[in-house]
């Protein structure tokens, strides 16, 4: 008990001391998988998952609990082993969140600001109580992006940072990193400069994406990845319509084709089954999900590729009215 007391005293002196806050855009309106969201019309105040294995033994339960705003407040897992609390202000902001490990903090962040307004979040852990750490710290803008991110390692020391800028748009244009001692390191473009800015010793990566539609109304997003070597990597994403993910193919760095997903849903848009293919078109494993007249998922089951039963998960809600 002793160790606790010292970990949620440390928490609460760097939570005090908290003049504004950092808004974050986390809603959460349900677990659909690839983020397929239901109606907002409806909040969820408590969810339940329950899996079990192919026998129907049961295996574990995550308990998760949210504000009317779907911001995450509470969550329980590990059997119960582990529990994060968050702090929100006014109902919608992010303010600091930490994790307790069977009963000891195993980490938690906060927020702060520095003189010109730009929110900053330190991030901390340990194992045990007496031996508390700063992990990293980022620096956001205005607008809520990442600036900077510093890590530490022992004894709170600097092992290296990375910095990030953006185009006119608000989309990243460029990721860097650095060692402790500013030696770049990496460099990563979002452009579709095949070369971009080659820099000897420093590997680079460049990034590419481009659209376009069939022609039977169906439209395609294609991101390629090219490393400092020239190999390609390439994720094709197919949409319905309606904007509903159908498939997601994707490449190894040499250009290689190296599976692909494919997605089904009801006659309302909610997702109804997933499928996993190797490069060769072979099934690797499928899901198939149950969801309620909201939209929410209310059961899944996985299966291998021979279509036997691996696991299933049923989960549970409680309303806001």
């Amino acid at each position: 008990m002793k160790k606790i007391g010292v970990s949620l005293i440390f928490v609460f002196l760097c939570l005090g001391s908290f003049a504004q806050y950092f808004p974050l855009d986390r809603t959460v309106y349900g677990r659909l998988y690839k983020g397929i969201k239901p109606s907002k019309a409806f909040k969820v105040q408590t969810e339940i998952d329950s899996t079990f294995n192919k026998k129907g033994k049961f295996l574990d339960r995550e308990l998760k609990q949210y504000n009317f705003y779907g911001n995450m407040l509470f969550r329980e897992w590990d059997k119960g082993r582990k529990k994060t609390y968050y702090e929100i202000y006014r109902d919608s902001i992010y303010k600091s969140a930490y994790t307790l490990h069977k009963g000891d903090t195993g980490g938690f962040w906060c927020y702060s600001f520095v003189e010109n307004g730009s929110p900053i979040c330190y991030q901390y852990g340990h194992k045990k109580a007496k031996n508390i750490r700063l992990t990293d710290s980022t620096i956001y803008d205005a607008k809520g992006r990442r600036q900077k991110v510093m890590s530490y390692g022992r004894k709170n020391k600097l092992t290296g940072y990375s910095t990030y800028s953006y185009n006119d748009s608000g989309s990243i244009a460029e990721y860097r990193n650095y060692d402790k001692n500013a030696k770049l390191k990496i460099i990563y473009s979002y452009s579709c400069n095949s070369k971009g800015e080659a820099l000897k010793e420093v590997k680079q990566t460049n990034y590419c994406k481009s659209e376009g539609v069939h022609q039977d109304g169906r439209f395609y997003e294609v991101i390629e990845t090219r490393n400092e070597k020239g190999k390609l990597r390439r994720q094709i994403y197919t949409y319905s319509k309606d904007s509903l993910l159908l498939e997601y193919e994707y490449t190894s760095v040499d250009g290689k084709p190296r599976g692909k997903s494919v997605y089904k849903y009801t006659s309302n848009g909610f997702i109804s089954a997933f499928a996993n293919y190797n490069a060769k078109g072979k099934l690797n494993y499928t899901y198939e999900y149950d969801v309620n007249e909201r939209g929410y998922r209310i059961a899944w089951r996985q299966y291998n590729r021979k279509g036997k039963l691996l696991s299933v998960e049923r989960s549970h809600y409680t309303w806001y009215n």
